[in-house]
Order: structure tokens, then sequence, then C-alpha cells
């Protein structure tokens, strides 16, 4: 499995990242590069299974977590946009919210969350339409389109379009006609 730390600058994503993968010492997180750190899940069942049957190799469950570059010549929207496009790989997102206060700076927590879920609807907006065009400029060339994908596509910039993420609707954000196409993960608010 693997995970995506997103969320606003000086959220404490490097922090978080940094605990997760066990860095110690005074040495700051490069940002100019996407961190991938893999950690070994512990189970007590394949601890009793190995007991058991005794295999040759056991191997525990892994989790493969992102922090995704944040370019210091991008800056606003496009930053923003740029660490989403990173994390698309990934299976799910830890949304890291700022609760503290730094630098004079009082946290916004609920502000902070809406402003990163904009970000995320707005660039699966943007797949989406691109999808839409792509498909009606091979619909004019003589190509007949995949009416399934072509409809839960237009489901999906309705969606879209209302404000709504695409993980309230389960069953179009599962569709497997929407598999190859780069939808921001299922979120998990921290």
């Amino acid at each position: 499995m693997k995970l995506g730390l997103i969320g606003l600058p000086q959220s404490g994503k490097s922090t978080i990242f940094s605990a997760i993968a066990g860095a110690r010492g005074e040495e700051k997180v490069s940002r100019s590069d996407q961190l991938i750190t893999t950690v070994k899940v512990p189970d007590e069942r394949v601890d009793f299974l190995t007991k058991v049957f005794k295999p040759k190799k056991s191997t525990y469950a892994h989790i493969e977590y992102l922090l995704p570059s944040q370019a210091p010549s991008v800056a606003g929207a496009k930053a923003e946009n740029a660490v989403l496009t990173q994390a698309r790989i990934c299976d799910a997102l830890i949304h890291v919210i700022r609760n503290f206060t730094a630098g004079g700076l009082e946290p916004a927590s609920e502000a902070d969350f809406w402003k990163t879920e904009e970000e995320m609807i707005l660039s699966d907006l943007v797949v989406a339409e691109k999808r839409i065009e792509r498909m009606e400029l091979d619909a004019k060339r003589g190509k007949k389109p995949d009416e399934e994908e072509h409809s839960l596509i237009k489901a999906c910039r309705e969606r879209l379009e209302a404000g709504d993420p695409l993980r309230a609707n389960p069953e179009l954000a599962a569709a497997p006609a929407l598999r190859g196409f780069t939808f921001s993960p299922q979120s998990l608010s921290w």
C-alpha cells in the first residue's frame, strides 16, 4: 500500500514523514525531491503462522509513504497542483492539517482542510474535462467512444462541478472503467 502525505505548506508533513521514517538528528528534510520510505508492519498472525508452518521466508506487510516534493521554483497554486500530481499514484492520501501556532500564525484548521479539498476537486475536474475533450475529438474523427466510460466521466464532471469529491460516491469512484484515470485517491484526515 502506498500512502501520500498532502497538506498546505508548514502543516507538519515533513515532521510526520521524519517520524514515520525514524529519522533522527538535526538534519533538515530536502523538499526539492519527493521522499519515499517503507515501513514494515509487524503482525502477530504472521509470527504464529511462521511457527506453525516453518516456511523458508516470512514476509510482513509493507506500507510505503510518499512525501511529494515542493520545488522552490514553483509557487502558489502551481506548487499545490504539482504536489497533487505526484500523489496521484498513491492508494490513499493522509491529509495533514496544521493545528499549532507557528511563526505567529494562528491555526485555521477547517479553512486549511477545505482549501486542500478544493484543490483536489479542481485537479480532478481538469482530468475529467481533458478526457471528455479527447473523447469528443475522437468522435469527430469517427472513432466511437466507449459509452460506459463517457457516461461515467460526465457523471464525474457533474459531481466535481458541484464541488463534491468523487469519493462521496463510492460506486462512481470505484467504477472499473475509471481505474486508469488518475483521480485523487481517498483522503484520510489527521
